[in-house]
């Protein structure tokens, strides 16, 4: 077939997916060009279809996924609808890292897509050593176990490989989910710096302000998979939060607050702009510190992995009814931190005491919670009857399909899915939830926000591992920040937000405490 005319470098027409057994489409109709340098943004709803388009764009719907694709897909030098990824043409990363990592060490995930397209010896070695030079790479090293990386280092080295191939186009699904705020920046610009050489790019993406300056355009879905709005990236997003009219996206915190104020100004002309942005930002009701009995205390815990301390003389306590907040760069051990209060992993020094409390722990990768094939399935080994666990999932605003096969929901339904059996399996005092907000929609976001509320209001102890600081500080009671496996602050979480835009922090300012410090708030205090 003909390549895409006008120098497009993919073309695609009524795109539409249905998966078998589904009753209606999955995604659809979708009409859409990309031309090299272009970067574009799709955007919408969890289980709006954004990542099942991007897998039928890149051919792995049908040629690797099971499903039926309608419409047309054409990438310049292919023919139409084949499979784009892996050609030099296309490359992809995952919204699941670790179903995309194939090897053991660093060199070889990075070899591998080289060596299947037969490269020269010396040109997979030289695009090695850049691919750990880009700023996702940096910190990585050849002869680095895969299985030994945290989530967010998972993340960034499959990012790493992607851009080892040099594709002309790059199909990234939600790429920085995972990252601290320091190395989403460094992966947003590494990927601008390859759209200026010429590669396209295609985003799927809920954390809008991190990829909002990269986009020249974005292309809304509906909660149906369908297309409802295309433009130039500030025109639509500025759009949609003045009309109110994006459920589901996670707006930036500047255009939320300024849509905000317009409408409290068009009420009642005389406003307090800071406590309308307090309130929009959800700054205003920060959490109290509790004041129950200890549930959980690790006093000066270390944890040894891999040959290395990941945890160092760390100590806390957690009481019921607290929300605790656990904040680190990538690495720093959050993750292991979640995992050493869960009971998951033992101390090599210090101690953990649990004064009998019973803790549930949902992991960073949610597909991880699971290990059969049907629901019904999935409730029986957990020792639940389908009607429980039926409507346990209906709480958590999912269908209950018995016959559905856990993974067939989107990452941020996995969460909501992988959460909800687990407290209705057990009877716990202490949940520990590993980056609970990756990979969530706004409304999503919100019903997170309203469950980890409610199990505090029942008296559990709540431990939350999160990179979205602004989010974080709004759920938490206190938050310990770690850096290199050591303690270094347990605070309130706006004394937090303080010392991370003072610099004080192994932190990432994050933009909603930018915006409410630049209008005058002085953390915690009232407006």
């Amino acid at each position: 077939m003909a390549p895409p005319e006008g120098g497009r470098l993919l073309a695609a027409s009524g795109v539409a997916v249905r998966f078998p057994r589904a009753t209606r489409d999955a995604v659809g109709e979708v009409t859409l060009a990309l031309r090299a340098g272009e970067r574009l943004a799709l955007l919408g709803p969890s289980g709006s279809g954004k990542t099942t388009l991007a897998l039928a764009l890149l051919g792995a719907i049908p040629h690797l996924v099971p499903g039926m694709r309608r419409g047309t897909v054409s990438w310049a030098g292919l023919p139409e609808g084949a499979l784009a990824a892996g050609t030099g043409v296309a490359a992809a990363v995952l919204q699941d890292s670790d179903a995309q990592l194939v090897a053991l060490t660093i060199e070889d995930e990075l070899a591998f897509a080289l060596e299947n397209r037969g490269l020269p010896a010396q040109e997979i070695d030289t695009r090695i050593e850049r691919a750990l030079a880009c700023a996702p790479g940096l910190g990585l090293s050849r002869r680095d176990r895969t299985l030994t990386l945290s989530g967010g280092w998972r993340q960034r080295l499959a990012l790493a490989a992607a851009l080892a191939e040099a594709p002309r186009a790059l199909v990234v699904d939600e790429p920085v989910a995972h990252l601290d705020g320091a190395a989403a920046r460094d992966a947003v610009a590494a990927l601008d710096a390859v759209c200026r050489d010429g590669t396209a790019a295609l985003l799927v993406e809920h954390r809008i302000d991190h990829v909002r300056a990269l986009v020249s355009r974005v292309l809304v879905l509906d909660a149906l998979g369908r297309p409802l709005v295309e433009g130039e990236t500030e025109t639509i997003l500025r759009d949609l939060a003045a009309r109110d009219a994006a459920p589901g996206l996670r707006l930036p915190p500047d255009l939320r607050v300024a849509a905000a104020l317009t409408r409290a100004r068009a009420a009642d002309g005389d406003v307090d702009a800071l406590a309308v942005a307090l309130s929009t930002l959800g700054f205003d009701r920060l959490a109290g510190e509790a004041r129950g009995a200890a549930l959980l205390e690790i006093e000066r815990a270390t944890v040894r992995r891999g040959g290395r301390d990941v945890l160092a003389d760390v100590s806390l306590s957690v009481r019921e009814g607290e929300v605790l907040g656990i904040a680190g760069p990538n690495g720093a051990g959050n993750s292991t931190l979640g995992l050493l209060a869960a009971g998951a992993l033992a101390p090599s020094r210090g101690r953990v005491r649990r004064f009998g409390a019973a803790a549930i722990h949902v992991p960073q990768n949610p597909a991880l919670a699971f290990a059969t094939g049907r629901l019904d399935a999935e409730a029986q080994r957990r020792g639940l009857s389908w009607p429980i666990a039926a409507a346990a999932i209906a709480r958590a605003g999912l269908e209950p399909d018995p016959d559905r096969h856990p993974l067939a929901f989107s990452q941020g339904e996995r969460r909501r899915l992988a959460l909800a059996l687990a407290l209705a399996e057990a009877r716990p005092r202490v949940a520990i939830l590993d980056e609970p907000a990756a990979g969530l929609d706004g409304i999503g976001l919100a019903a997170l926000e309203t469950d980890i509320a409610a199990l505090a209001r029942a008296g559990l102890a709540v431990l939350v591992v999160a990179h979205d600081l602004d989010w974080l500080a709004r759920i938490a009671g206190r938050i310990v920040v770690i850096e290199a496996g050591r303690m270094r602050a347990d605070a309130a979480p706006a004394a937090i937000l303080r010392d991370t835009i003072a610099g004080g922090l192994p932190l990432a300012p994050p933009p909603g405490a930018i915006l409410a410090a630049g209008m005058g708030w002085r953390f915690g205090a009232a407006p």
